[in-house]
């Protein structure tokens, strides 16, 4: 953690820490400007970062090799500079050469500054290939506990609508005015991404519309997310069913955090009827989602070869030189599957229970798999291992309410009940 004023000189090499690779300003309140300046100095364009002069150094006359543009010698006053702008005209600072920017940087953590649009823009100016044609090559990026709208998101979207980017994190997590065409409009700048890899935008204020959007990039062919994380947002049965078709069709998903996404028990109505309404289209929604979504993902057919890698032609080769045989088997790679589902907080109801293990295909009362408690989880919980053989999926987390059969067979196999028929032999001493 640094002052933006004094990031050059922090960031300045030491004999203990040659460079710095992470830079993180955590709950400082710098607002916009110092954010602008802060990347600013990381680019290579504010102050203490480019040439400085020597003042042991005498300034040469002027029309000497190496002085800048004057009057030739003798002219008199106000005579007009040789190669100089005409008055009015706008003039362009010479360019700073590239190795002014702090290359070595891979990750930068903004939490909790209050840097607002202007703040995002001048952090979405590191992220563009402009950029990264100086040598600026960030791998990671959090925004956490911010607020900005549509000219910060623009800004993103903009700077990440390259197919290959540096760039392979993102976090936008804890930013309530993150809404539904916020979230649209990131999606859009996303859809020819390929680099980027991990996507967080956890406690937004976004819902089934931003659901629709992060589906139809899920489904994308060039989309390259495996890790999306979206805990923290009111989902609701809309948001399940609009997420469906982009699971089925997602080509590189691993990982989907879904917790406390409002998918369970519906919030206490006005009317009964109304309760049961709202029942009903969670119940049509979850099991949509579950086996329209995540069965497709995790059994589903290999999807079709893109059509655009068949059209491409192939690269020449020289003249005289053979063609290196391939390793392996040829064409695209297959379909990436579900291996992490996170369902935690949401109040899930038993009959949900019952659709999910039977979209999984391990729905057996008869043997139910033995729950292990994940101390490393966030937050820590018990986490139910999917079995079934060809279930792709390696770590499920979920809390609902077991019926009774589940119940008294985890307690009596789990440790908290002893051997079975051994409890209650034992009495109170007399």
């Amino acid at each position: 953690m640094c002052e933006y004023s004094r990031c050059p000189d922090i960031l300045e090499p030491t004999d203990e820490i040659p460079y710095h690779v992470k830079l993180e300003v955590n709950n400082v309140g710098m607002g916009p400007g110092p954010t602008h300046a802060l990347c600013a100095s990381l680019l290579g364009v504010g102050p203490g970062l480019g040439v400085k002069p020597d003042p042991k150094k005498k300034k040469a006359e002027p029309g000497s090799p190496g002085a800048p543009p004057g009057a030739p010698p003798g002219a008199p006053p106000g005579s007009p500079v040789p190669g100089a702008a005409a008055p009015g005209a706008m003039v362009l600072p010479e360019p700073i050469p590239v190795t002014a920017c702090y290359q070595p940087l891979t990750e930068l953590a903004l939490v909790e500054n209050r840097s607002g649009d202007s703040g995002v823009v001048a952090v979405a100016s590191l992220l563009t290939p402009e950029a990264v044609a100086r040598g600026v090559g960030l791998t990671s990026v959090t925004v956490r506990g911010d607020r900005f709208r549509l000219p910060g998101c623009e800004a993103l979207a903009l700077a990440l609508s390259k197919p290959v980017t540096p760039l392979a994190s993102l976090s936008l997590d804890y930013v309530p005015t993150l809404d539904d065409k916020c979230v649209r409009l990131l999606c859009h700048g996303l859809l020819q991404n390929r680099s980027l890899k991990s996507l967080s935008l956890a406690y937004g204020g976004y819902g089934e519309v931003g659901a629709k959007s992060l589906a139809r990039l899920l489904s994308c062919r060039t989309c390259g997310l495996n890790t999306l994380r979206l805990k923290g947002n009111f989902l609701g049965a809309g948001g399940l069913e609009a997420l469906a078709p982009g699971l089925a069709a997602s080509r590189s998903l691993e990982a989907l955090d879904l917790s406390a996404c409002g998918l369970g028990r519906p919030v206490f109505s006005k009317s009964s009827a109304e309760m049961a309404v709202r029942r009903d289209a969670l119940a049509a929604g979850w099991e949509n989602f579950v086996h329209n979504g995540l069965r497709e993902n995790l059994y589903g057919p290999e999807p079709d070869p893109d059509p655009a890698d068949a059209a491409r032609p192939a690269t020449p080769q020289p003249a005289g030189k053979k063609k290196k045989a391939a390793k392996g088997p040829s064409g695209p790679p297959p379909k990436a599957r579900l291996k992490r589902l996170v369902l935690l907080e949401n109040n899930l109801l038993p009959e949900q229970g019952a659709e999910l293990f039977a979209a999984l295909g391990s729905w057996e009362p008869a043997a139910w798999p033995q729950p292990t408690w994940n101390e490393k989880s966030d937050p820590p919980c018990w986490a139910l291992p999917a079995t079934g053989g060809a279930c792709p999926l390696e770590v499920l987390q979920v809390d609902i309410t077991l019926p009774d059969e589940q119940f008294v067979a985890l307690w009596r196999n789990g440790g908290g009940g002893g051997k079975k028929g051994k409890k209650g032999k034992k009495g109170k001493k007399k």
